[in-house]
């Protein structure tokens, strides 16, 4: 039989283009993350924060009424 080399790639190759893969990916989710803080960043972002939280304190506190 002839000696064929084979069309798929091996480990050390699978595992270099996954490394760059999966680093281009978090390259792009960290700019995406600092692009959304860059543009929220403003003051009506921390009364969203307060109201979330109060909205959760709320709503635990008439679960463990309803439990009573």
């Amino acid at each position: 039989m002839s000696d064929s080399k084979s069309k798929l790639p091996d480990l050390k190759e699978i595992t270099s283009m996954a490394g760059k893969l999966f680093n281009d990916i978090k390259k792009s989710v960290n700019e995406i993350v600092a692009d959304y803080k860059k543009n929220h960043s403003n003051a009506s972002g921390a009364p969203r924060k307060a109201a979330a939280s109060k909205t959760k304190t709320t709503t635990a506190k008439s679960k463990k009424s309803e439990k009573d």
